[in-house]
């Protein structure tokens, strides 16, 4: 009898292992999936020589595609071919330029380059998500499942062409390398510096969750002050780009901090921006959900951490960042009277997963049932690719330049004045007529610009 039943339970964890072995291949094969259909419109339009794949793409990429057009055909900082300027996240603008300086002009080439970067972009957010929550404590079954749930709203972000794009995944990288419970050496402290100041670098931002996790490892770790300095010079000695970055703009443009971020202190008083709040928490490409989400997972955190713990108190410590980032995030913001914009919904790539995971942590015995835990898991597995399909349905064989009346207007707007001498001035939502009414400037080769446009 004893015999049979140790042959039964190895035959059942014979069976576990297939199982668990087949639901990690299917989440990764739904989430690249995902990720190939919402970048399939930018290759479907480049085949047909339809501008139509500059529909995804925010009115502040343009920012970043003319000025890095103006250095590498003039060797100037600037938007207007006059003015300097610095007005943008140093990391992305770098991957901008390059591509743009390796094909020469603003044709096929460049955005079939640009769209395969937004490609690895997508599919390195995933598997950074899975190992982030992999991190937290999650079995390989459900840290898979919780990293495609949210693959559409990661891929939807990146292919708006912002910097986003690979300040997500340096973050999740981060976080990921963060909860890992080796012993903090200095070599350890020095790759946290390096990928630290590269997230930093891909969105200035990314500087206060840094800051978040160095406090939270001197609380927990309490290191003595010898071993504290010797990580924390570690640490900032890896990660001295960002203060390369910010004496460079110090020299060059009389500030530390760009002019954009600048602009965001331009205030006469505070106040809270509900609408703002409302919009960023339930209103962006992560679905109604989100908001709601983030909730049940900063209170299920809470729970662990009021009845005692019971996992790792670096996993705990990291994903308290990731939640405690994303509200600090959104709340600052609500109180300078930015408008909201789709990008800015970044820090929900981690705390999102996150929070998931804490929920089913704490809660998932609330669901007795077996059968609809996996049909929720299927859920969440299925629905990113199928959601995908229709995007790619939406804005490929049926998308047109109308879909997005910006971008629209500003090649309407550049048949009436393209001729005309002088410069679109740049204003809010300016990028993309400046792009548009220049294009026989911005896509013609390097050796044939003129130094300044009409």
């Amino acid at each position: 009898m004893n015999f049979q039943a140790r042959r039964i339970q190895s035959l059942a964890g014979s069976l576990a292992d297939r199982l668990a072995g087949k639901s990690l291949a299917a989440c990764r094969a739904a989430a690249y999936l995902a990720a190939a259909l919402v970048a399939g419109p930018f290759f479907f339009h480049l085949a047909r020589g339809s501008k139509a794949y500059l529909v995804p793409l925010e009115d502040d990429y343009y920012y970043y595609a003319i000025i890095a057009d103006r250095l590498v055909a003039s060797g100037k900082l600037t938007f207007d071919g006059t003015t300097l300027t610095n007005g943008f996240h140093p990391l992305w603008f770098l991957v901008v330029t390059t591509i743009r300086a390796m094909c020469g002009r603003f044709g096929t080439s460049f955005y079939a380059g640009f769209a395969f970067v937004l490609l690895g972009c997508m599919v390195a957010t995933y598997e950074l998500s899975v190992r982030l929550v992999r991190a937290l404590g999650a079995e390989p079954p459900l840290a898979a499942a919780i990293g495609v749930t949210f693959a559409l709203g990661n891929d939807e972000l990146i292919a708006s062409g912002m910097e986003a794009a690979i300040a997500v995944p340096l973050f999740l990288l981060l976080l990921a390398e963060a909860a890992r419970t080796e012993p903090m050496t200095p070599r350890r402290a020095a790759g946290l510096g390096f990928i630290a100041s590269l997230a930093i670098l891909a969105r200035l931002d990314l500087g206060l969750a840094v800051a978040m996790l160095i406090i939270a490892w001197l609380v927990l770790a309490k290191p003595a002050g010898r071993t504290a300095l010797c990580t924390l010079t570690a640490f900032g000695a890896a990660g001295g780009l960002v203060p390369l970055y910010a004496v460079a703009n110090l020299f060059f443009f009389g500030a530390l901090l760009p002019i954009s971020a600048l602009a965001k202190q331009q205030l006469r008083y505070w106040a809270l921006n509900r609408a703002y709040l409302r919009f960023a928490l339930f209103h962006t490409q992560y679905g109604h959900a989100a908001g709601f989400t983030l909730v049940v997972g900063a209170a299920a955190l809470l729970l662990t951490l009021w009845r005692g713990p019971r996992g790792k108190a670096e996993a705990l410590a990291v994903g308290g960042v990731a939640l405690s980032f994303a509200c600090l995030f959104f709340f600052c913001n609500s109180l300078t009277g930015w408008t909201f914009f789709g990008w800015y919904s970044f820090p929900f790539a981690a705390a999102l997963p996150a929070a998931l995971f804490f929920a089913c942590s704490r809660f998932a015995h609330l669901i007795p049932s077996s059968s609809l835990r996996v049909a929720a898991a299927a859920l969440a597995v299925l629905s990113p690719p199928v959601l995908a399909a229709r995007y790619f349905v939406q804005h490929g064989p049926l998308g047109s330049i109308a879909d997005n009346s910006i971008l629209n207007m500003s090649y309407q707007l550049a048949d009436k004045v393209r001729e005309r001498d002088g410069l679109y001035s740049m204003g809010a939502i300016g990028g993309v007529v400046t792009y548009a009414v220049g294009s026989h400037y911005l896509w013609t080769p390097v050796s044939q610009n003129l130094s300044t446009p009409r």
